[in-house]
């Protein structure tokens, strides 16, 4: 019933779901359902909405902002601060800044105290977020209208107007300002007193005269300071010129004040104690000197000293600094790189994974970001971008067809044996500095897959390495959908110990009964559907719907014959072809039947032994399965290996004797294939994407180094800009590590 009113309905008249969004992949699962759906939402926040002004802005939905700011961390120690990330120091910097930001994007903002330790804070950190750019009206709208909007209850509350309900609050001074104190709380007509006004404030300065004889009183200087109204939290300080004495006791009990400091500077050795009716001009009373002698004394306010106020009040002023880059982390940008017009790259040996195979001494033209054209001696455009690559060569961008970086959280959904419903584009993450690292060894385009645990995974995400584009911009328009299935050791858990003996299937013959089962599902819900559109949508059958239609590739982790074997069978019987066995470290095995039922394969160079069911992995496997007619990729799965995979293809040169030419395609092109994108990527061919690759050498030397990464005619990667980003990443941490130690808050 919950459900429906907030299904049901139109406009205002649906139920709200307010959605927790604690970080930037949870705001962009947030605005899909929003829009699948149409719910009508509000956020509550996690304190770093500043990094997607734009999505926010044109989302349209209030944000309920928490002011618990990321904590300063402790620096002091030199090798400890090693441990604090750029990022976080960034996010330190400008999440007081949050609210502002928001509000001036156009943004409607409400705050609140939920997540600060204690709710006293709350005051003090709406003030920290004024300081920072919130105005003190958009802070009181945040605390009274924009609420009221939200819970659809502004025509009785967040205004003062005839008809509305008197909720109200009573202050002695400016709302926002520090020691401003709540006098009463009106709730429905009802007052509640929560400050006596009857206590006087006396913090500030005061001239204090002490009669202690018949001669000229003395005259000294009383300062009282406090952050509240509260008396009890007062501290005060007696000065005479240079000299200052700290207060022992100060104390005020309804009118009546009591003070006590030590007389010794004075020439009264001893303790001085004083007591008097306070007023808010004048404290008037008697006191009693170390040696007994009884005087009289008042104090009268003293003027503030303005010049002193003023020059605090600049040097205290708050510089709000632009937003950090995209991704707010290390080699993070402020923008895409230029697409320049047209490009011209001379005089390079060009591999080119296509029909021209390898061209000497040739020259690649880019217009737009697509290839042009590809020869020898090529008028040069007058707005060309020209670069000299005498010596160099140049590839295509690298296509890795297995890789796990780009993800946050778990790319395993342990829980059950199927999970075709979850999606991997739904946990990418662009912050992941794996992304620029893959793409400065010359890798343009990944596929991001599911984990292995499932022998019914989930849906995968084909990327482009556009270091500083959000997820949208990431994924590659036009590759083939794609699904994860997996056979052996991991479905089964039989390496991963005792506690993972509940979960079926627990055999291999399980797991193929498993996937039959799934199919034959899928394919009559399938037909359910089309006779009957209201049959109500399965996420997990729909996925694998697609997979009997054809219309998404499954890329299965393999690795023995028999499991090889066994799903080739079972998708034969349903009528579909398997896209891609991954690992197929056995290909060698079976290769002229993977072949013969029109798989690919994406597999290793030479790794073997890490586990039981890969000791029969050969160095040979890809070279074999390629001369039989499989389209053979190489993909680097592990993420602290990637972006070398054009070194695996090297391999396959001296493991088999694969032509250097082939062994490129085994990086580029054919990956592309698998990918169901060598319409966009994988080869330089006119009309396709700008992706490529400059090397120092032949990309078939292990000494060959990555110089510059260019991916839709923008240069991403660049070794000499490189080099200046990494001193700029030590200074911007240098800077951000002194305004922590200069801000002296630390957790």
């Amino acid at each position: 019933a919950t459900l429906g009113g907030a299904l049901d309905g139109g406009g205002d008249d649906r139920d709200l779901v307010i959605l927790e969004v604690n970080d930037d992949r949870m705001l962009r699962v947030a605005a899909e359902l929003s829009t699948d759906h149409g719910l009508r939402i509000a956020l509550r926040g996690g304190g770093a909405e500043y990094r997607q002004l734009e999505r926010l802005r044109s989302l349209e939905v209030p944000v309920i902002l928490p002011v618990n700011f990321f904590p300063a961390p402790d620096l002091s120690d030199p090798e400890d601060a090693l441990a604090v990330s750029l990022a976080s120091l960034w996010h330190w910097e400008a999440a007081p800044a949050n609210a502002g930001r928001l509000r001036d994007a156009g943004v409607a903002v409400a705050l609140t105290s939920d997540g600060l330790t204690k709710r006293a804070d709350f005051p003090a950190r709406v003030r920290k977020a004024i300081e920072h750019g919130l105005t003190a009206d958009d802070a009181l709208a945040a605390l009274t209208t924009v609420p009221a909007q939200i819970f659809g209850i502004a025509d009785q509350l967040g205004t003062i107007e005839k008809g509305r309900l008197a909720h109200l609050v009573v202050t002695d001074g400016d709302l926002f300002a520090e020691g401003t104190q709540i006098l009463d709380l009106w709730i429905d007509g009802d007052r509640h007193r929560i400050t006596d006004p009857s206590q006087h404030d006396l913090r500030g300065n005061w001239t204090l005269q002490l009669h202690l004889s018949t001669d000229t009183p003395l005259v000294l200087g009383l300062k009282v300071k406090g952050k509240t109204g509260d008396a009890s939290a007062w501290k005060g300080t007696v000065t005479q010129d240079s000299l200052k004495i700290k207060v022992g006791t100060l104390r005020l009990e309804g009118q009546r004040l009591t003070l006590t400091f030590a007389g010794d500077s004075l020439g009264l050795e001893g303790v001085l104690r004083l007591s008097a009716r306070a007023s808010d001009s004048l404290l008037a009373g008697v006191g009693e000197t170390p040696q007994g002698m009884d005087f009289t004394w008042e104090a009268t306010r003293a003027a503030e000293d303005t010049s002193t106020t003023d020059e605090t009040a600049v040097s205290d002023e708050i510089e709000i600094r632009a937003l950090p880059p995209f991704p707010p982390v290390s080699f993070g940008v402020t923008g895409l790189p230029e697409q320049p017009r047209a490009i011209l790259v001379r005089g390079a040996t060009i591999w080119t994974s296509g029909p021209n195979g390898i061209l000497e001494d040739a020259d690649l033209l880019v217009r737009d970001g697509r290839i042009a054209v590809i020869g020898q001696d090529l008028k040069v455009p007058s707005d060309a971008v020209v670069i000299d690559a005498t010596g160099k060569h140049v590839t295509p961008g690298l296509v890795d067809a297995h890789v796990h970086v780009g993800a946050m959280g778990g790319l395993n959904e342990w829980t059950q044996a199927v999970s075709s419903e979850v999606r991997v584009r739904d946990v990418l993450n662009p912050y992941d500095s794996r992304i620029y690292r893959h793409m400065a060894q010359g890798t343009t385009t990944v596929h991001v897959m599911h984990g292995s645990s499932n022998p019914i995974g989930g849906q995968n995400a084909t990327i482009k390495l556009r270091w500083g584009a959000d997820v949208e911009d990431l994924l590659l328009d036009g590759a083939l959908p794609t699904i994860k299935f997996a056979l052996g050791e991991n479905v089964k858990h039989s390496n991963r110990g005792p506690h993972f003996t509940t979960r079926y299937p627990q055999t291999r013959m399980g797991v193929a009964a498993l996937i039959r089962d799934r199919l034959a599902a899928a394919r009559e819900y399938g037909e359910q559907r089309q006779r009957d559109s209201s049959v109500r949508r399965d996420l997990e059958l729909d996925a694998l719907v697609e997979v009997l239609a054809g219309e998404r590739l499954v890329h299965c982790h393999s690795y023995r014959q028999d499991e090889i074997l066994a799903l080739i069978r079972i998708a034969e019987d349903f009528g579909f072809t398997v896209g891609t066995f991954q690992h197929v470290l056995e290909g060698y095995k079976v290769a002229e039947i993977i072949a013969e039922h029109g798989a690919h394969a994406s597999t290793f160079s030479d790794w073997w032994g890490y586990k039981f069911e890969v000791h029969d992995a050969i160095p040979f496997n890809a070279a074999l399965m390629h001369f039989v007619g499989v389209g053979v990729s190489l993909n680097s799965d592990l993420s602290n290996y990637g972006g070398r995979i054009h070194v695996d293809a090297a391999k396959a040169v001296k493991y088999g004797g694969v032509e250097p030419e082939q062994a490129l395609h085994m990086v580029t092109i054919e990956p592309a294939r698998q990918l169901g994108a060598e319409h966009r990527v994988g080869s330089l061919e006119p009309g396709k994407d700008a992706d490529f690759v400059i090397w120092n050498e032949s990309p078939m030397s292990s000494y060959t180094r990555c110089e510059q990464t260019w991916i839709d005619g923008r240069r991403y990667f660049d070794r000499e800009t490189d080099a200046l980003r990494r001193q700029q990443v030590d200074v911007e941490r240098n800077r951000l590590i002194q305004a922590v130690l200069a801000d002296g808050e630390t957790n």
